[in-house]
């Protein structure tokens, strides 16, 4: 019995694959389509490695530069075969490259080398594919045009968003154009010309370029959406004009138009704005922070601060004029008009204070060695208004809004030079100190003894 599963199994290795020797293994390759294509036509590149055991590592393949076309390595995607070929089992992957000639004239794709590493071999093999030539030609309805779209199916859609018809004056609508190209390059999708309503400029957007794919993940074509933002500015109707999008079909080999229709819009005015909460009413009820600008605390730190930097850097600055601001102080604390408007203030009291009069006369008398008749006329009537003012607040009887009043005209009357220090017998004020008085008495009485 076990005889028997030797020889079934032994069978089976021999139909499945070689058992002794080397593996089998083979390429071919096509190109779609083979004979002229169109400028931003595809040409798909398609290579079928087979062999009869197993692959170690993907099959390796070798750069490929097209001048003049752009050239895109697909690999493989998970496309498997499983072929019978004299009477033997292979097994493969289809890698594919895409080729987009860009110019016109005729390409040849070199030969590619292939290197593989397969099962029950211990070095790598290569294989070399046979070059593959193609011609690319410029249609004449595209030789006078720019760049053109090129694909096999296009759909031009438009939106509007927000999606209503009926807008306000200041709202911002965008207007968007989506071109999907099946059998389309990406790189090659030009931008489209988004034309503006009359009297109304709009803002165009960084367009979306993107490939199309099916259900399998397989780039089928491109998609490209442009939009433009407007603003309306004035109430009416707005119209939106079409836009004719104009494309090269590859299979029918001619130019096609397709066309989005006009849209139109209704610009009503701007509503009133009303605010959701009573913003002006919080306002007035909000509590300032402080009372005034600045605080009394911060008025005075910024007055120290001041004070310390000024004195540290200009300390000189303010001596001269202090000295002058002290000296003119003194000089009019001590001026005879200063000392009449404060005896006048004291006499107006309640009780009459009659220190401004000896103030003012301390600083009238002098000593000169001349007087005039006037200076002795003036001298006398200070006198006698002085005695009829004492005599009126201090006698028997006294009148002090009399004594007030003649005691102010005395303090008019005494003039400089009114009165004379050797004229000291005959003054009526009586000394503020009287025992500085009875010392200087007593003194001269001891000098006249001794």
């Amino acid at each position: 019995m076990r005889k028997w599963v030797h020889v079934l199994l032994l069978v089976l290795m021999a139909l499945s694959g070689p058992v002794f020797g080397s593996p089998n293994y083979w390429m071919q390759m096509r190109l779609t389509p083979s004979e002229e294509v169109t400028i931003g036509s595809t040409v798909t590149l398609e290579v079928d490695v087979m062999a009869d055991t197993w692959f170690k590592e993907p099959p390796r393949f070798s750069d490929l530069d097209l001048p003049g076309a752009r050239v895109v390595f697909e690999g493989s995607k998970g496309r498997n075969l499983h072929i019978t070929r004299d009477r033997r089992r292979y097994v493969g992957l289809t890698f594919s490259y895409r080729v987009v000639p860009a110019t016109p004239g005729a390409f040849v794709i070199p030969a590619l080398e292939v290197t593989l590493e397969l099962g029950q071999t211990e070095q790598p093999v290569s294989l070399h594919t046979d070059p593959v030539r193609f011609v690319a030609i410029l249609p004449e309805a595209l030789a006078a045009r720019g760049p053109t779209l090129m694909a096999n199916q296009v759909n031009v859609t438009q939106q509007l968003k927000p999606n209503v018809r009926e807008l306000a004056v200041g709202t911002p609508f965008v207007r968007e154009f989506s071109v999907h190209a099946v059998g389309g390059e990406a790189m090659r999708m030009p931008p489209i010309e988004l034309p503006n309503p009359t009297g109304l400029a709009g803002q165009r957007n960084s367009p979306k370029i993107s490939a199309l794919t099916n259900q399998r993940g397989q780039v089928i074509g491109a998609q490209r959406v442009d939009a433009v933002t407007y603003v309306a500015d004035r109430p009416g109707s707005l119209t939106l004009p079409a836009k004719t999008l104009t494309w090269w079909n590859k299979a029918s080999h001619q130019l096609v138009e397709t066309t989005v229709p006009a849209l139109e819009l209704v610009i009503h005015p701007a509503p009133e704005v009303s605010h959701p909460f009573p913003v002006a009413e919080a306002v007035a009820t909000m509590k300032p922070r402080f009372k005034g600008p600045l605080p009394l605390w911060g008025g005075l730190l910024l007055i120290v601060l001041f004070g310390v930097v000024w004195r540290k850097y200009f300390p000189g600055f303010w001596s001269k004029p202090l000295r002058w601001i002290k000296g003119s102080v003194c000089v009019g604390c001590f001026s005879p008009l200063y000392l009449r408007w404060r005896a006048l203030c004291l006499l107006c009291r309640r009780r009459v204070d009659l220190l401004g009069i000896y103030r003012l006369q301390s600083h009238l008398r002098c000593s000169p060695h001349r007087r005039g008749a006037q200076e002795l006329v003036a001298a006398a009537a200070y006198r006698q208004m002085l005695a009829q003012g004492l005599a009126a607040y201090y006698g028997l009887k006294p009148n002090r809004t009399l004594a007030r009043r003649t005691l102010c005209i005395s303090v008019f009357l005494l003039r400089k030079q009114a009165i004379d220090r050797v004229d000291s017998p005959s003054r009526v004020l009586p000394p503020l100190n009287h025992r500085d008085e009875s010392s200087r008495a007593s003194s001269s009485i001891s000098k006249r003894s001794v």
